[in-house]
Formats: C-alpha cells, structure tokens, sequence
C-alpha cells in the first residue's frame, strides 16, 4: 500500500479521470444504443469510485431514512432508558402493556424489562416473526442501536416538521444526499414516497421517485430498459461489450497500483454474472421479495398470546367509556361495545405500502444501485369493527384516540416493522453491506398523552431518532428526559454539557458523524465521538432530569 501511494499523483490520476469519463460518458436514461450497457457502465463507474475511495480510507455509507409521518405514540415501543422506570411521574394513558384484571386486560401499566443493558418496553422481550414461519428477538435491534432522544423540534405542524426531519433548517444539505452525495451508484437517492420529502444537493444530483405500484423494481430500471429494447438478461453481448470496452483501462489502473481496478478486473464475470441473474425475471424477483415482507407484517400484527399484550381478551368486556376506544374521533366506531379489541385484527391488516418499500429497499442496496433511500410509514389499514363489521384504519395523527387502540394497535403497528426492519438487516449482513449502510428510524415528534385518555396531541419537545448500523454496537441510549408528569412522551431535559436541550442541529451532525461525511452545519460538535472502543456519548448516557 505504500507504494500505492507513492503512485498516488500524476499518471495514476490522470487514468483514473481517464476511466471514469470512459465508463460514464454513455448517455442515461434510454438515449444510448444500448440503455442495459449504459446502466452497467454507470454501476461500473460506481464500483470503481467506491473502491477508489477506500484505497484513499474514505468509507461512505449507505443511508436508509425510515420516517413515521404524524408522529406516532412512542411510549409502548421507543421510550428506551438507561435507568429504571420506577419513580416517575404517572399518566394513565402511557403504558407498555395491558393490565390483568380478572383475567381480562383492561386499563395500561408502564413496565420496562432490563434488557442488554437498558430498561425497554414489554414488546422488546417478546420474538417477532422471521421468514419461512421462523421468529427471533426483536431485542437483537439493539445490538446496533445508537438512540437520540428528547430532541427539541419546535412548535410547528406536521408538514413543516416533517420537512425539517429531511432538512434542519439552514443545513447545506438535505438528510438523504448527505450520502447521496457521495454514492458511487447508478441512483443516489430514492425518494419511495415520503411525506414532505426536502431535498438539498451540494453535489447537483438528483432524486428518483419510482412508482411503488406494480413492480417496482421494473419501474425504477424502465428508463435503462425502454420499450422495444432487449431486456438485461437477453442484452448480454451489449453489456460485454461495454465491459470489454473498458477493460484496457483498468488493466492500466491496475498496473500502476490500483487496488480498485485490480478487484473489478478480478470480478469481471461474476459482474456479469450479477446483472444476469439479478436483473434477468425482474417479475419473480419483485413479487418474491414483496410476499416475504407482507409474510412477516401480516403475521407480526396477527400473532396473538403474547405475555401482557394479547394473551387474554382486551377491553372492559362490551361496557366501557366509548372515549376510550375512539380512533381520530370516529362517531361511527362502536369498539367500547366490542367484548375483545382482539377482534378487530383480521387476516387483512396491513401497514399500507410498508411491504413494497423495505422489498426495494432491499433490492437496491444489496445491488449496489442506490446509496440512499427515504421511505415513509403509514399507519394500521383493513382493521374491522367487530360490532358493525365496519373497516376502518388508524393513523399516525393520534390527537382522537383512546386509550385501548393506541396501545394496541401501536403494538402491532411496531412489531410489523421490527420484524421487516430485522430482515433487511439479515439481508445487509448477507450481502456484506450492513457495516456500510446506517438506518435512521423516526418522526417528526412523537407524541403528547393526554391524562384523560382520550388523544395524544404534539409532543414537539420530544422527538426520538433510533439509528441501526453495523458499524457501531449497541445499545446506546443519548438525550435526557424530564419529569414533568407525563411519563413516556420522552420531553427533553437540559443536557448540562449543551447548555440547552437537544435540538435538530444536534440530530444533523449526529448523521453526518455516522455516515462519515462532513456535517450540515459547523457551530456544533457531535453528541457521540467514534474511538477506538466504538462510538461514546459525549453528553453521557440518557438522564433523567
């Protein structure tokens, strides 16, 4: 390696310009002779950026932007501690699970379980479901998680803190180009429908919003692959072509050191071969991938016998407040008559959309064809009024919800995205791309929960962020929380050594530090610092102030 870097200048950069240009000069989206060689030729080029950069110990990462718009109740399934719950102040509508009252769950206790170190939520104990009719811990999340909470987001609504959860306010740049920016893939940022998506480039790339109805990842290769052409499989002699017409120039790269050419020339084949298999029956692949993460959310929000959750019959039995079991206000709900809230869960529900978005998220990383995905997450679809067999859903905006439906429905809502959050994760480890790839998980605040038991307004001081990637260990808890009698909305305390309370300036350096990119902003230092026994909270672990 120091030899390489002897060579570093003069020629070998000048091949390096010289190869790139060569690989990348062929005109996208369709205008080319042959749209499946310029597809290959744009991930060529991506390959050998990437390698390049790591020749010179730059690493980008992959970056996945999971957003809940609304802002959901959080308490039952995020509200993560490094202290035990005990001797906190009380709201009768937080909880972690159902309380056994002769042998019925009525009414809520907040119950955290120690837990790899921290104190978590009843639903971290319990397993979710895995492929193939399998389960795991959903605890093993924690095994890479890095959470920020008790964020200060200010006062505003939904639309403009959404906004600012993919751009602070005065950053330089946008949450998803942070490492848009610096991808070496054929697309730098997908957009797969999230709500009031903000993007801000330095780099003047782009974003591309595929549709997710259909195939998606048909459509997002469409323009590569316009009508009347050969399709990828059959297009192998134009992709070949491309290749060979490249090859005299890594040959040359590799002869002066290059370790990136060298490894391209070396995988020349298999590179073949990947765009064979991987973009050959693009119909089976999606509908595969598709069916594998409906499995696991149809049978994560179906399961039922879990301890403190949904072993025993939900609700006051047909005779309670009908205020508590409202959902957004809905006169024509008659769920306070139903004998078990059990009920309403049928073989139908769906976290709408959420199984075609982790499938492309899926397909892109692990073929190196994206370096950053953001992707909203809707709320509990194709629920039935037991009384009335009425359907109805439930949203993320819980102001008119009640106490039985935001527990549950909550419960089930998190266990469904756990368990596809866990997948991906399976599949990163799988592809070698999970060290290199960092998943943020949240929404624009979480919520406030009312003492009566009726809603849970904004909860603007109280935003919690939860990042997953294998390039650090878990779990880690930051941000503190304060004491003000609403126990699991998670309100930021003052963090001593910021002199204020967190804030979303602090959440975006926070990304940048992860995905080892130069910060949004400059006036601040990271609340964690990566050293040589991993990444350490610079503001100490979470506190209760």
């Amino acid at each position: 390696m120091s030899s390489m870097r002897k060579k570093r200048s003069g020629s070998i950069e000048l091949s390096r310009r010289r190869f790139l240009g060569s690989i990348t000069s062929a005109p996208l989206l369709g205008l080319s002779a042959s749209p499946a060689a310029a597809f290959f030729s744009t991930l060529l080029a991506g390959q050998s950026q990437k390698a390049w950069a790591a020749e010179l110990g730059i690493k980008p990462m992959n970056l996945v932007l999971m957003h809940c718009g609304g802002g959901p109740a959080h308490w039952m399934y995020g509200f993560l501690t490094a202290y035990s719950s005990e001797g906190f102040n009380r709201n009768p509508l937080v909880g972690t699970q159902f309380r056994n009252v002769g042998g019925r769950y009525v009414g809520v206790d907040y119950v955290t379980h120690s837990i790899k170190g921290i104190e978590a939520p009843t639903m971290w104990s319990h397993p979710v479901p895995a492929p193939n009719g399998g389960s795991r811990p959903m605890a093993d999340l924690l095994d890479n998680l890095l959470c920020f909470q008790g964020i200060d987001t200010r006062n505003a609504g939904h639309g403009e803190s959404t906004a600012w959860a993919h751009l602070s306010p005065g950053a330089k740049q946008g949450a998803t180009n942070l490492a848009g920016d610096v991808a070496g893939t054929p697309f730098s940022v997908l957009n797969l429908g999230a709500s009031d998506f903000r993007f801000k480039s330095k780099a003047s790339k782009s974003f591309v919003s595929p549709s997710l109805n259909g195939n998606a990842i048909s459509n997002l290769l469409t323009p590569f692959a316009p009508a009347g052409s050969a399709p990828f499989r059959t297009d192998k002699a134009a992709i070949k072509a491309a290749y060979d017409g490249i090859f005299p120039l890594l040959d040359e790269l590799a002869k002066q050191g290059h370790v990136g050419a060298e490894s391209l020339i070396q995988n020349r084949n298999s590179a073949l071969a990947l765009v064979e298999t991987n973009f050959a029956d693009l119909a089976t692949v999606w509908t595969s991938l598709v069916n594998k993460y409906q499995d696991l959310i149809t049978r994560a929000v179906t399961t039922v016998g879990l301890p403190g959750l949904n072993d025993l019959p939900i609700g006051e039995g047909g005779s309670g407040a009908s205020a508590l079991y409202q959902v957004n206000g809905d006169p024509n709900l008659t769920l306070h008559l139903a004998t078990d809230l059990r009920n309403s869960v049928v073989p139908g529900t769906n976290i709408g959309g959420l199984a075609a978005r982790f499938a492309l998220t899926e397909y892109v990383l692990t073929n190196n064809l994206c370096g950053s995905v953001a992707f909203s997450i809707g709320g509990l679809t194709g629920l039935v009024d037991p009384s009335t067999n009425r359907g109805f859903g439930i949203g993320n905006d819980q102001h008119q919800s009640g106490l039985y439906p935001i527990t549950y429905y909550n419960i089930l809502r998190y266990r469904g995205i756990s368990a596809c959050l866990l997948e991906l994760i399976e599949q990163l480890k799988a592809a070698g791309k999970w060290e290199e790839t960092v998943i943020r998980w949240g929404g624009e605040f979480t919520r406030n929960a009312r003492t009566d038991m009726t809603g849970a307004d904004h909860g603007f001081r109280g935003a919690c962020y939860k990042h997953f990637s294998g390039a650090f260990k878990g779990p880690l808890v930051v941000g503190n929380l304060t004491n003000d009698g609403r126990l699991g909305w998670g309100a930021g305390g003052t963090v001593p050594e910021l002199g204020r309370r967190a804030n979303l300036v602090d959440l975006a350096i926070l990304l940048a530090h992860l995905l080892r990119v130069p910060p949004p902003f400059t006036s601040e230092p990271t609340v964690v610092t990566n050293t040589s026994n991993g990444f350490v909270s610079r503001i100490g672990k979470s506190r209760h102030v």
